[in-house]
């Protein structure tokens, strides 16, 4: 039960440290922030504590980063007022999600039903962006409905809303305990396909269910937009510098300059540099590229800090966010198949941008560090090695795999290290795997 203290407070939004996190918590955090709402995500110095009895029998043949969508959900759902879970269909236009993550909101909800935190009745809310669910109702259910519809409308006057559909605005969320609400899930659809504006409505409506105003709402959306873009440019550098428990705070500056944090009492402050995060200085100009989804590749728990493991040995990690989207469509329109996930198309795109790149004999690749005199790599040394993190029981990830193989073979000569991860704790054999290619990649380099 809730402390009843909390009931002047600002409403906390509750956001896992998973899946699409891994590329949109600045955004995240920017907009609900501007909403003028707590926003909470798991801590990065704790360890995720493992519920895998009740993972295994709801995913039971989902992928990891599913299982700890379980975990990670449960461990912050006790601080929340609301939950943060979209329906990722697409993230850009010319490609789709898994299907898995169609139905992350509904996997949330029949945990946190049978873990007490939302009721299975009339205490569940949940908000989305005002369409229906892309996936078809069962026929059971379908009619059970269409025969209760006309006696729900006897009893309230009015038809029964759509499960996707906003309640009236209220002028604030207010927490649970005040009002004797479970925690409200809101579950936008995000879907690219249907434009910008379509995606820029979904969160505008989950404003509407927070109480905020359109202008509001309006604002907080393009400062938020504005830190998610100043974030992605700056993404390599900060990958390569900040340990990984601090690449994706948006509050920790870059080196090269203030950051000026918005939605805060910091918002006008210029943050000196003893206030910056630990910074580790390049000392390498062997660059190896990273392949992956981002919450395999970026998920330091998950990956047992791969990308701290790898500086340590002296190598700069190029990730898949520094090849362009016009360099990704392009390397994936000239094979015979269509790649129709968005995040597979990413990796293999930016794999065969890389193998193109280092046959190249005129090309030079930039580590974007301004912080530290910007220099050029000759294309001996671009890229020296590949890396690829793959998923246990990822179909998408077993496709990839033995594509991206023979690319590296038949396309460049760069060392190829395919490792395939499944939440087992190994860290000695894969720092001794990395140590290995990494002594691959500085021989090769001769």
């Amino acid at each position: 039960m809730r402390d009843q203290s909390r009931n002047n407070r600002l409403p906390t939004v509750a956001i896992p440290r998973v899946l699409w996190w891994f590329r949109l918590w600045p955004f995240w955090k920017t907009f609900f922030e501007g909403l003028g709402c707590r926003v909470a995500t798991n801590d990065p110095a704790r360890p995720t504590p493992r519920h895998r009895q009740r993972a295994s029998t709801i995913v039971e043949e989902a992928c990891f980063p599913m299982q700890l969508l379980i975990d990670r959900t449960l461990a912050i759902a006790g601080e929340a007022d609301a939950i943060f879970m979209p329906r990722l269909i697409s993230v850009v236009p010319s490609g789709i999600m898994c299907p898995r993550f169609a139905g992350v909101p509904d996997i949330v909800r029949m945990v946190l039903e049978q873990d007490g935190r939302v009721d299975a009745g009339s205490g569940k809310r949940e908000a989305g962006n005002g369409r229906r669910e892309a996936a078809e109702e069962r026929p059971e259910a379908r009619g059970e409905r269409q025969g209760t519809k006309s006696a729900r409308k006897e009893e309230t006057g009015n038809p029964p809303a759509s499960c996707v559909s906003l309640p009236p605005p209220a002028s604030r969320l207010s927490p649970p305990a005040a009002t004797g609400c479970q925690p409200v899930l809101l579950t936008p659809i995000i879907d690219a396909r249907l434009g910008r504006g379509a995606i820029r409505q979904a969160y505008l409506r989950v404003a509407a269910q927070l109480g905020v105003s359109a202008a509001s709402a309006r604002q907080a959306y393009r400062e938020a937009a504005a830190v998610q873009e100043r974030f992605e440019a700056e993404f390599e550098t900060r990958l390569n510098t900040l340990p990984m428990s601090q690449v994706f705070d948006p509050a920790i500056p870059t080196r090269d300059s203030g950051y000026c944090i918005p939605h805060s009492e910091h918002s006008a402050l210029r943050i000196p540099h003893s206030a910056f995060g630990t910074f580790r200085t390049p000392h390498s100009a062997i660059a190896i590229a990273l392949l992956g989804h981002p919450y395999i590749t970026y998920d330091w728990e998950f990956n047992l800090a791969i990308v701290d493991k790898l500086w340590s040995l002296g190598l700069w990690v190029v990730p898949v966010e520094s090849v362009s989207r016009k360099r990704i469509e392009a390397s994936v329109r000239k094979l015979d198949k269509n790649v129709y996930w968005s995040s597979g198309r990413e990796v293999l795109g930016a794999a065969l941008s890389f193998f193109k790149e280092s046959n190249n004999p005129h090309s030079t690749f930039r580590i974007p560090n301004s912080a530290f005199d910007s220099f050029r790599i000759p294309h001996s040394a671009f890229p020296r090695g590949v890396i690829y993190l793959s998923c246990f029981k990822c179909g998408v990830d077993g496709l990839l795999t033995d594509v991206v193989r023979w690319a590296a073979r038949h396309q460049s000569q760069v060392a190829y290290l395919p490792l395939t991860l499944d939440g087992h704790d190994n860290e000695m054999g894969l720092m001794t795997r990395l140590e290995a290619f990494a002594d691959i990649v500085r021989r090769r380099g001769r």
